[in-house]
Parts: structure tokens; sequence; C-alpha cells
């Protein structure tokens, strides 16, 4: 996160953003796929990223998941 973005939660080398809502449409499609290995662990989330929940900018245990998920084939397809 970089203090004072607008955009709050930033993720892949797209910059899909929380603010904008594209985060929560790209985790939804990602945990859609029967294929993705921590869809589990993201599902949870799916409510507050729709809501566009700015505390989850400040949640370690969603940041380290969803690091994870870069190594995951079907976040890179």
């Amino acid at each position: 996160l970089i203090p004072g973005d607008t955009g709050h939660l930033t993720f892949g080398r797209s910059q899909t953003t929380l603010g904008s809502g594209n985060l929560a449409k790209l985790l939804q499609q990602y945990c859609a796929n029967p294929g993705a290995r921590f869809a589990a662990r993201l599902a949870p989330y799916l409510p507050r990223f729709l809501a566009i929940d700015e505390s989850l900018d400040d949640d370690p245990r969603l940041h380290n998941v969803l690091r994870a998920t870069a190594d995951d084939g079907v976040m890179r397809d």
C-alpha cells in the first residue's frame, strides 16, 4: 500500500485495485475456477471485496494469501 493511494489495496502486475471494484471481480473469477489453489482461503473475503471494505488494506492474513496466489497458474492465466 502506498500512503494516500485512493485505489486502496492493489494487486498484480496490472495493479487491480480494491477501490475500483476490479479486484473483487478478479477474485470472483479466480475463486470460481475449480483449479484455484487458494480459492477456499479467499472466498470468505469476497463479500468484503464487493463492499469495497477498506479495512482489507490492513489485513496481513489476506495479504499473505494474495501473495501466494501469484504463484498459482490459475491466477497467472
